[in-house]
């Protein structure tokens, strides 16, 4: 990515941040990441073959699970409003960078699926 690009790609993505209150990350490989609070789904935006990829990506899945399990009333309620809220800011990115003139590719899916099959697996043990 260009570096005219990739300040203009950091640009748009840090606004819709500042409007969702989340965080912005910025990695050496050009990847900017968003994230809110302790959750452990994120916000991955970077150059792909195809434009920009904007993708819903998690971490400690497992753990951040099962302390919802545990400490939650309804668990799955908790959990499926993160995964929407995380998959509306995304969207709202892909959105925006539309906007601008870039080609973008949205994965929410494979994150979303992710933590559901997460959640049922727990919720079996």
């Amino acid at each position: 990515m260009a570096a005219a690009s990739a300040g203009r790609l950091a640009e748009i993505v840090s606004s819709v941040a500042g409007r969702r209150g989340l965080r912005v990350e910025q990695r050496g490989d050009g990847v900017i990441v968003l994230r809110s609070g302790d959750l452990p789904l994120y916000i991955e935006v970077r150059e792909s073959s195809r434009g920009v990829l904007v993708r819903l990506g998690h971490e400690s899945l497992r753990d951040y699970v099962r302390e919802v399990l545990d400490s939650e009333e309804n668990p799955r309620e908790v959990i499926e409003e993160a995964v929407d809220e995380m998959s509306m800011v995304a969207f709202e990115v892909a959105e925006a960078l539309r906007r601008a003139g870039l080609k973008v590719e949205l994965d929410t899916r494979t994150a979303a699926m992710d933590v559901l099959d997460e959640l049922e697996e727990a919720e079996e043990e």
